[in-house]
């Protein structure tokens, strides 16, 4: 009995040896890890700091935190995140904003092409945990609303714009994106907040309901290019919205 048993357990932990190596050979593997061992001390700082950095940037009461995303002398220790092989991509993609808000002639310099594919990844996993950081917040689209099809700056979302930033350098990322019609489970920082005096938009539920992944991309492309587009309710109007635009825009 005794042998059987220590046989069992031999075979339980060769099972996670060998799952655990899979695991991190997987490049996803990392996507959900916020403290695992390999993670810098950098890394956990943005992690904690995580809602203050996407939401609440400019928070006066918390001002420890300020002080340490805006400090230069953590600007070195910021960018290695970005560049580790180690951190999780949640870590990047705080990383990323940081440097966006705080340090832009920094980060105008840094590799493009990889920060467009951290923030991407970002945007497919809803990192923040509101898609209304992304985009689709304002009230264009709705013609009881004037339905102005000239996007604002809020429309494209506090992160979303990150891509309008990176400009033409986004659209082969984007142009990927297209054929993702994935649903996405549309929800709204603040929205639990009566009598925000900074609410400057409009809900919009049934044009939430049917947001997939491909909208968001061609909300970005349609701001980089500078192309009026409105986004009907229905998908499949979007579809062929979409569809026009990419025609006339001639770049895919």
């Amino acid at each position: 009995m005794k042998i059987a048993t220590k046989i069992f357990k031999l075979s339980i932990i060769i099972a996670l040896l060998v799952y655990n190596k899979e695991c991190k050979s997987n490049p996803d593997y990392t996507l959900f890890m916020k403290n695992t061992i390999d993670t810098s001390a950098a890394a956990k700082e943005l992690l904690e700091k995580g809602d203050l950095i996407v939401h609440n940037p400019f928070m006066p009461e918390d001002t420890n935190s300020i002080e340490w995303i805006k400090s230069k002398d953590n600007l070195k220790k910021i960018t290695d995140v970005i560049n580790s092989n180690s951190d999780p991509v949640n870590a990047k993609f705080l990383a990323i904003m940081v440097l966006k808000n705080n340090n832009s002639d920094y980060f105008l310099t840094m590799n493009k092409d990889l920060l467009i594919k951290y923030v991407v990844q970002a945007l497919l996993n809803n990192y923040t945990g509101y898609y209304s950081d992304w985009g689709f917040k304002g009230n264009y689209s709705d013609p009881s609303f004037g339905g102005t099809t000239r996007l604002k700056d809020e429309d494209f979302g506090a992160v979303g714009a990150f891509f309008l930033s990176a400009g033409d350098s986004a659209l082969p990322e984007l142009l990927k994106l297209l054929d993702n019609s994935t649903p996405v489970n549309y929800n709204v920082y603040g929205v639990e907040k009566k009598g925000d005096p900074h609410k400057v938009w409009y809900p919009r539920p049934d044009l939430w309901k049917t947001l997939r992944i491909k909208d968001f991309a061609a909300l970005y492309i349609s701001g980089i290019k500078n192309y009026e587009i409105r986004f009907d309710i229905s998908a499949s109007k979007r579809d062929e919205q979409i569809s026009k635009m990419m025609q006339e825009l001639k770049i895919k």
